[in-house]
């Protein structure tokens, strides 16, 4: 794998401004991402 096909990958608190990354990211055409998956919250109830 190369350094450009390297998965990344952002972690945030809630209303601090991932989604609006997010969105900027996926303007970019080699870039996608999905949708939140609120995996963190999940994971400690």
């Amino acid at each position: 794998m190369t350094p450009q096909e390297r998965p990344i990958f952002v972690v945030g608190a809630p209303r601090s401004g991932t989604t609006l990354l997010r969105y900027i990211l996926c303007s970019h055409p080699r870039i996608y991402i999905p949708p939140e998956s609120n995996f963190i919250p999940r994971f400690f109830r």
